[in-house]
């Protein structure tokens, strides 16, 4: 009776004092009717009843219990009623091994590919769909999902780039050690890959407490973050890139409208084309297939940063340029947290001028030009061929080159033309200066004898990128630059007019132009000069620099 008396009486000190620790802890309340269970055994002698579950994993960076959210326990019953002692919680991916066959992580989904299937060998049909899981800054690894066609479509239509999963009893499996059988997804520094069957685990969408702890490992790019590709690199390197998967550091410039592409094989699937740019280069073409056309509908033009690993580069003969299109190995690092991303981004908040302004609905949208001195992003000659094959968009920029083409000591007609005093529109001495514009107010110029004469010139522009032709000097930049109005200009004797053109020919100019794609209203590209200048000597040193 003693010896009982001593047993319960110290049995009632532990509860006691469990009861303390949990009030100054405040532990979960599913942590304490764990204790109370436990001791309630206790009471009744049953300690052989109680089988003692294994121990979870603790996360040295996060000093708490990884796999509980709100008081949700920590193990599936369904999971862990299975026998084998490899089952013994979550792991981290970065402690995956070949010496453990089922895991069971949570993580980050950095990269998805499929739904999809595939012919076996014995010639049944296999769906399947894969992701790239993270759990850490260093630590990611390949998981493929089996199953039927409805259960894969489901895991697909579920579960997204930038989702955090759970992961239940996957089965590890090690990397193949032919390269080519990783030739199609996406590199991961784990030795290890994970598989989960329809009926073998499970994975889940994540939604516990942590889950932030999480959510940051989409700014963090998986390789390191100087090992990129400038785009005027690869715009340099040309045909050595054919075919070659390389990182990419740039901001997002403009986002095309998702199209429906269908293969040969009668499969449908989806594209969209976004611009890239960055301090070297203003337009650089990337192509996104599958689910990466979801992920861009929330990046945003202009403030979007992207770190794209194992993008492949191609020639495009349509657009005459190399570009990127994503595949199953590409991974990308949204507004990557690094010093190189931020100089992107600091330089993107540069380039407002290049926007259209629409948004805004005070210049392309009501004919307006924005303010010259608000016009500073810096272009060459290549930079402005790029803009002009994207189509209906409107840039403008600055540019430092050489006036390569001046001819106005040739034909006057190649420089100057009659127009209507009233409107402004050109009129033709075969029809006797006659305006035919329907909404002008003047009458026949005949009744004047002679029409009004303006400037009507194009010139040249090249630097070490190459040359632009026919840039469009609207008849008030003509009339400043030259100093004269067009009808005194073309009363000059000869020599005087090529003295004027050798004072400006092949020296350096600076000029603000206007860049209208080919895909416009008039179905015509065009390179408007809308301000042009001899530069000062600190504008000289700093084009060069």
């Amino acid at each position: 009776m003693h010896s009982c008396g001593y047993t319960l009486g110290w049995i009632r000190y532990r509860v006691m004092l469990t009861i303390s620790v949990w009030t100054s802890f405040n532990l979960r309340i599913v942590d304490f009717k764990n204790y109370f269970f436990f001791f309630q055994m206790a009471w009744l002698g049953r300690f052989d009843d109680f089988s003692f579950g294994p121990t979870s994993h603790i996360s040295p960076k996060l000093g708490k219990t990884l796999g509980q959210d709100g008081g949700r326990p920590m193990f599936d019953k369904k999971v862990y009623t299975t026998k084998g002692s490899s089952r013994t919680g979550y792991t981290q991916i970065c402690e995956i091994s070949n010496t453990i066959n089922h895991v069971s992580i949570i993580g980050l989904i950095i990269a998805k590919d499929g739904p999809k299937s595939i012919i076996s060998k014995k010639g049944t049909e296999r769906h399947l769909v894969s992701f790239t899981v993270r759990d850490s800054e260093v630590a990611f690894v390949n998981l493929t999902c089996w199953g039927g066609e409805q259960y894969v479509k489901m895991i697909a239509c579920e579960l997204h780039i930038s989702d955090v999963v759970d992961v239940k009893d996957a089965q590890v499996q090690i990397k193949s050690s032919n390269p080519a059988d990783e030739k199609f997804r996406p590199w991961t520094p784990s030795s290890c890959q994970l598989t989960v069957g329809e009926n073998q685990g499970t994975i889940v969408p994540y939604s516990g407490l942590d889950i932030e702890d999480y959510t940051h490992l989409i700014h963090t790019p998986t390789r390191p973050s100087n090992d990129f590709y400038t785009l005027e690199d690869i715009i340099a390197n040309g045909m050595s890139l054919q075919g070659e998967h390389i990182n990419i550091l740039a901001v997002v410039k403009r986002i095309w409208p998702p199209k429906k592409i269908t293969m040969k094989t009668g499969k449908t699937t989806s594209k969209v084309d976004i611009v890239l740019c960055d301090e070297t280069c203003m337009s650089f073409n990337l192509t996104l297939w599958d689910n990466y056309v979801l992920l861009a509908e929330s990046w945003t033009p202009m403030e979007t940063v992207l770190f794209a690993a194992d993008v492949r580069i191609t020639y495009n003969d349509y657009r005459s340029s190399m570009t990127a299109s994503t595949d199953s190995k590409t991974i990308f690092t949204i507004n990557p947290d690094t010093p190189e991303a931020a100089c992107i981004r600091e330089y993107s908040k540069t380039q407002i001028s290049f926007l259209t302004f629409e948004s805004e609905g005070n210049s392309v949208a009501d004919g307006k030009d924005p303010p010259l001195e608000t016009i500073t992003n810096i272009l060459c000659v290549r930079d402005v061929r790029n803009l002009l094959e994207q189509g209906s968009e409107i840039g403008f920029g600055l540019m430092y080159a050489f006036l390569s083409q001046f001819d106005i000591d040739s034909d006057e007609k190649m420089f100057c033309r009659e127009v209507c005093p009233k409107c402004g529109k050109f009129v033709q001495e075969s029809n006797g200066f006659i305006c035919v514009n329907s909404s002008c107010e003047g009458e026949d110029l005949r009744l004047d004898g002679v029409p009004h004469i303006e400037y009507s010139l194009t010139v040249s522009l090249s630097d070490h990128t190459g040359t632009l032709d026919h840039c469009f000097i609207p008849a008030n930049i003509a009339q400043h630059l030259l100093g004269a109005k067009a009808n005194d200009f073309r009363d000059l004797n000869g020599q005087r007019k090529t003295d004027i053109k050798w004072s400006f020919l092949l020296e350096r100019v600076k000029t603000v132009v206007k860049i209208r794609g080919q895909s416009n209203v008039n179905g015509r590209s065009m390179v408007k000069i809308l301000s042009l200048e001899m530069p000062n000597i600190e504008e000289l040193a700093l084009c060069v620099s």
